[in-house]
């Protein structure tokens, strides 16, 4: 007999903390960066339209709104992803029925770096049997307006803030499946006369 208890996973309290110590850097160095005094190496005066000073406002913007971004999630104690028997219900979207699922995969996107490095973002991702249905419908009128089709999936997950890995993200899926699975077989063989 399948479970049913949902499984909750929720944002990662440390790695959002240390993200906000990385926005908090990011604030203190466009401040530093709107104070310089481009005339002298330590003499400080406010030239908020040098060079500096316009590096620093924009420095000192993204780490505002990163921190702002941080401190929302941290005080957060929903869950961010619900793994039931009925699917997959992600925060403030509708549910992905498990019958709509094929697999569960990893996809892994690899960025290349100015030194010539590689960096490996991996997601988890449900292979959905129509993943039409889960493009939003301005992404679908953009899309036709090129006159192209997509091939990025409608539905991904990226762990980064999570706090749990990919690994474990795609095993939870793959055992829910598995569970919705299951459970359909048995209920076709109870159905049979």
């Amino acid at each position: 007999m399948p479970s049913t208890l949902p499984t909750s996973i929720y944002y990662s309290k440390g790695k959002l903390r240390l993200l906000l110590f990385v926005s908090i850097i990011f604030d203190l160095g466009g401040i530093f960066c709107t104070t310089i005094n481009p005339d002298g190496p330590w003499s400080f005066s406010p030239h908020l339209l040098s060079k500096y000073g316009i590096l620093g406002i924009l420095v000192l913007a993204f780490g505002l709104y990163w921190g702002y971004a941080m401190i929302k999630k941290l005080r957060d104690n929903d869950p961010v992803i619900i793994v039931d028997g009925d699917g997959i219900k992600r925060r403030d979207k509708e549910i992905i029925p498990w019958q709509d699922v094929e697999r569960i995969e990893i996809r892994e996107v690899k960025t290349r770096r100015d030194d010539g490095s590689t960096y490996t973002d991996r997601y988890v991702v449900p292979v959905l049997k129509d993943p039409q249905k889960y493009y939003s419908e301005s992404s679908k009128k953009l899309v036709a307006e090129l006159g192209g089709y997509r091939t990025d999936p409608p539905v991904q997950f990226s762990t980064n803030t999570l706090n749990c890995s990919t690994d474990e993200l795609q095993s939870i899926l793959e055992e829910k499946l598995e569970e919705y699975r299951s459970g359909e077989t048995e209920k076709m063989k109870d159905e049979r006369p």
